[in-house]
């Protein structure tokens, strides 16, 4: 024997049918096969939202290429599948560009920190400690580190950069050394940096620090320069 439907659910079954129904004959065709058209551009899309539910991927899409060729000629002619496909192929595009850049930056940052290192045959720096003095507003941190001729030639002049880590903290600073006399071959010399800071921006003693030297010129004694 059949059960009557309950009014309740029988009610909600009619309210489902009737939405479909009313879809249906919104929706004959899909809206992404509609032309292109600035005037009707916000219902197509609130249309495109609604037929896809809840798929939003191609509203995203078609914002998205408006928005990215907005100075340049509209999709004249082209329905909004068709522009789907045409952002696809930019974010495609768009894509290699971006790997293209990341490549030839990591080439240039392959090269250049092999460009340190060859130098840094030449002359290497080691941080041996440091010192603090502390002031009222201001702190004096002075590291000291040795720098070290490894070639076979006096060095007249060194460039460069010195990047110290210290914990949390980093400083920074470019050096210019002459040398007089010169810096003899497989020889070291004791040099300094002193940086100021706030003095509750002080690194504690507990605080491991590292040095980074990057040499962007040697000048040897019989003129002969690397950089």
């Amino acid at each position: 024997m059949t059960r009557p439907i309950p009014p309740p659910i029988l009610k909600k079954l009619l309210l489902a049918v009737g939405v479909a129904s009313l879809l249906s004959l919104t929706f004959l065709t899909d809206p992404l096969d509609r032309v292109y058209n600035e005037q009707t551009l916000d219902q197509d899309l609130t249309d495109i939202l609604a037929y896809q539910a809840p798929d939003s991927s191609a509203y995203r899409a078609i914002s998205h290429y408006l928005l990215v060729t907005a100075f340049s000629d509209e999709p004249l002619g082209k329905t909004y599948r068709q522009i789907v496909a045409l952002d696809a192929l930019w974010e495609e595009q768009q894509q290699r560009r971006e790997a293209a850049v990341q490549a030839r930056e990591e080439l240039a940052a392959r090269e250049e920190e092999r460009h340190y290192a060859s130098l840094r045959e030449i002359v290497s720096v080691n941080l041996t400690g440091r010192e603090v003095a502390l002031g009222d507003s201001a702190t004096s941190i002075t590291y000291f580190y040795t720098l070290k001729n490894r070639s076979r030639k006096p060095i007249r002049a060194v460039q460069g950069f010195v990047g110290i880590n210290h914990g949390l903290h980093g400083y920074a600073l470019g050096i210019d050394l002459l040398f007089d006399p010169p810096l003899a071959a497989r020889s070291s010399r004791r040099e300094k940096i002193t940086f100021q800071v706030s003095s509750g921006n002080v690194p504690g003693e507990h605080e491991a620090a590292t040095l980074e030297w990057r040499p962007e010129m040697i000048l040897f004694e019989d003129g002969e320069k690397r950089e």
